[in-house]
């Protein structure tokens, strides 16, 4: 039993030197945690990693988990008028982006590998999106103009009810022959325009609320209970719960900057706590999601043809995500095209979704290696990307003056978001 406990510290820890060395070097407390878990896992057999363990069972549950704490820790960190000036270029480059890999990988797996065209979509809307948990780690403290940071969150957290939606579709079509382009969007139309009412209808009631709970003793476990009420509401209602979730996080964490504009009396603002226990435990959650990505790599299964397989799809999402931001950000900086260009990685919404077709009874060589594969190929680049395209401009560059409009700056939303 001590072992155990043992490597909860160990692992804690690490989190903590990983987030030293991120703030160093920009090397991702991502790629070093999920290392670790292949350490663990994989390589010195501490966790059980196997097919039928239980850590697998209750990948569904974690990575819930992870998302929703995540999203939340990610909205109510954002500037709410950088998202809405980004909404517009966030949803078209998402769905280039996503379109352009789905369909290359189609491609690629039918012409190369000889599957069927629907097959190789299935696998395309898998690995088509970036990890919203991954993403928002990996830019909150980073360098990166707030604009492009609010664009790659906004991106990350659209793609994973992308990748969801378009996975279970695709099962459909392969099950039932009943889907269609139609189905397809209007289910996400649904999805999206649920989840922000209900994100929206859930913070203005919470708002509503706080005055009476400010100083009460577990105030923040409570704001934490109505993030998964929220969630399971939006996701029985047939919205997406993330996104939701987002919405709700990003009100939040906006009171103040809304006030400007809608007269909002103090007593409704947030308590300053709030920000504060959300980073820890976002440090706790964040740090054991990616320990975990990395206990889900199975060594057994790395032969070559399948990493013959994962590489020409790795090479695809790389090429498909460079062609979506040469034609979304051909005006933009070559930093702000670099970062954009590489910032592509896959997590667990991947993982999971990847074991769509053994449950369904879709016999599908390589499927789950390959997905595997990519998620920890892509955070490497992603880190890389990172390290290279996100490093602080001189003071003069760094003004906040843009087109004479003065926007808030990172530093006075953090100090906002702290207060």
């Amino acid at each position: 039993m001590f072992e155990f406990f043992l490597l909860i510290g160990i692992t804690m820890l690490l989190g903590f030197a990983a987030v030293l060395i991120f703030e160093r070097t920009k090397i991702s407390q991502a790629l070093l945690l999920m290392l670790f878990g292949i350490l663990l896992g994989p390589v010195l057999h501490l966790v059980d990693y196997s097919q039928e363990s239980l850590m697998r069972e209750l990948s569904p549950l974690i990575g819930t988990l992870a998302l929703v704490v995540l999203l939340f820790d990610g909205g109510i960190t954002l500037n709410l008028f950088r998202v809405i000036r980004a909404v517009p270029r966030a949803f078209a480059f998402t769905l280039l982006s996503f379109a352009i890999t789905a369909m290359a990988v189609c491609l690629l797996m039918n012409f190369a590998f000889g599957w069927d065209y629907l097959y190789g979509l299935l696998l395309g809307a898998v690995v088509g999106g970036t990890s919203s948990a991954i993403v928002i780690a990996m830019v909150q403290k980073s360098a990166a103009d707030e604009d492009i940071r609010a664009l790659l969150t906004l991106e990350s957290t659209i793609t994973d009810a992308l990748c969801i939606i378009s996975a279970f579709l695709i099962l459909q079509l392969l099950q039932a022959k009943e889907a269609s382009i139609l189905v397809a969007a209007n289910l996400l139309l649904s999805a999206f325009s649920i989840a922000t009412f209900l994100g929206v209808l859930g913070a203005i009631g919470w708002l509503l609320a706080m005055p009476r709970l400010k100083g009460k003793p577990f105030f923040y476990m409570l704001t934490i209970a109505i993030v998964f009420i929220i969630y399971a509401i939006s996701d029985a209602s047939g919205g997406n719960g993330g996104i939701a979730v987002f919405v709700f996080g990003l009100i939040l964490g906006n009171v103040k900057m809304i006030s400007k504009i809608v007269p909002i009396n103090q007593r409704y603002y947030p308590d300053p706590s709030l920000a504060l226990f959300q980073e820890e435990i976002t440090f706790f959650i964040r740090t054991f999601f990616f320990v975990y990505l990395g206990l889900l790599v199975i060594p057994a299964s790395l032969d070559a043809p399948m990493l013959s397989m994962s590489l020409a799809v790795l090479i695809v999402i790389i090429l498909s995500r460079q062609a979506a931001t040469g034609l979304m950000f051909r005006k933009d900086t070559y930093q702000v095209r670099g970062l954009v260009g590489t910032m592509l990685p896959r997590g667990l919404a991947a993982a999971i979704l990847a074991t769509l077709p053994a449950q369904n009874g879709i016999v599908l060589p390589y499927f789950f290696e390959i997905v595997l594969i990519c998620i920890l190929l892509t955070n490497v680049i992603a880190t890389a990307g990172l390290f290279v395209f996100s490093r602080k401009k001189p003071p003069a560059q760094n003004s906040q003056k843009e087109n004479g409009n003065h926007a808030p700056s990172s530093n006075t939303v953090a100090k906002i978001g702290k207060k």
